[in-house]
């Protein structure tokens, strides 16, 4: 049986993808102050001119990013249940949330 390598995912890669699907499901939702936040981002993800702050910097300037509270705390909840289940080994339990 021959062997493979397994590309390594880095940090901005994990970042993208994850905001990528969130992307999606608030769009089918259409919850369109979110879906603008995450297309920002991914444009200054995207961006080669300059590069984009670390997602932490993006959260804290979430709050002043002119969406309402119910939907950054939406798109919170949402993000730490996708950190959280990426978290999770194959024998991890299920986390209580």
């Amino acid at each position: 049986m021959g062997h493979f390598l397994v590309p390594a995912m880095n940090e901005r890669g994990m970042e993208a993808d994850i905001l990528d699907y969130m992307r999606g499901r608030y769009a089918a939702e259409g919850i369109g102050t979110l879906v603008t936040l995450l297309d920002a981002r991914e444009a200054e993800l995207e961006a080669t001119n300059i590069p984009a702050p670390p997602l932490r910097a993006w959260l804290t300037r979430l709050p002043t990013a002119g969406a309402e509270e119910s939907a950054l705390e939406r798109f919170l909840d949402d993000l730490t249940a996708a950190l959280e289940s990426s978290d999770a080994g194959p024998g991890d339990p299920p986390r209580a949330g």
